[in-house]
C-alpha cells in the first residue's frame, strides 16, 4: 500500500472528511487531496498536527498500526482459549467492534481491560510484550525443565549455570569452545 492510500484509510478510519482531515494540520483539500493522490507528500508539521489529532503516524508512514504487535498476540490469546470475538468481547466488557479495534492494531487495550481478560486465563505478559512466562506450555518442554531445575538450585549453582549459559551463549553450532 502506497503512502496515498495510507493517509486516505487513516482518515476515513478517523471518520474525517478530506477537508477536515486536512484543516488538522492548517492545509486544504486540495493539499489533502494529493496527498492521497500519491502526487504530493506531507511534510513533518503535517504528520505532527495529525498525530496530536489521534492518527496513527506509523501507519501513515511504515505502513504498520502502532499496536498491531500487540493486537496479533492479542487475537492468538483469544484463539488459545477458544473464544470467538464476540465472547471475549464480553468477558472484556466491550463490544465485538472495540474487541476487533485491539485485535486489528488501531487501538491499544486498557489495563482494565487485560486485567478482565486475564481472569479467564489471557496472558497479558505475552500480549504486551511477546514473551512467554517461564512455565508457558508453548515453552519448548527442556526449556521448562532448565527452568524448572534452576529454581531449585543454591545461590552458588544460580550464578554456575548463569555463567555457562551466556558463555554458551557467545558461540554458535560449529564454535570451538574456548
Amino acid at each position: 500500500m502506497e503512502l496515498g492510500e495510507r493517509i486516505k484509510q487513516e482518515r476515513e478510519r478517523l471518520d474525517y472528511s478530506q477537508t477536515a482531515f486536512a484543516a488538522l494540520a492548517g492545509a486544504s483539500k486540495h493539499s489533502q487531496i494529493n496527498w492521497e493522490k500519491g502526487t504530493s507528500a506531507p511534510n513533518a508539521d503535517v504528520l505532527i498536527a495529525w498525530k496530536s489529532s489521534g492518527a496513527d503516524i506509523r501507519f501513515i508512514t511504515e505502513g504498520e498500526y502502532t499496536y498491531a504487535e500487540i493486537g496479533t498476540r492479542l487475537r492468538q490469546e483469544r484463539t488459545r482459549l477458544n473464544k470467538n470475538l464476540k465472547d471475549m468481547a464480553t468477558v472484556g466488557g466491550l463490544t465485538p467492534e472495540q474487541q476487533g479495534r485491539y485485535e486489528q492494531g488501531l487501538e491499544r487495550p486498557p489495563a482494565d481491560y487485560l486485567n478482565r481478560i486475564a481472569e479467564v486465563g489471557a496472558e497479558t505478559w505475552f500480549i504486551l510484550t511477546g514473551e512467554l512466562p517461564p512455565d508457558d506450555p508453548r515453552r519448548h518442554e527442556d526449556e521448562q525443565a532448565l527452568i524448572a531445575a534452576y529454581r531449585h538450585c543454591s545461590v552458588e549453582s544460580k550464578k554456575a549455570i548463569l555463567h555457562v549459559a551466556q558463555n554458551s551463549a557467545n558461540y554458535t553450532v560449529g564454535d570451538d569452545a574456548p
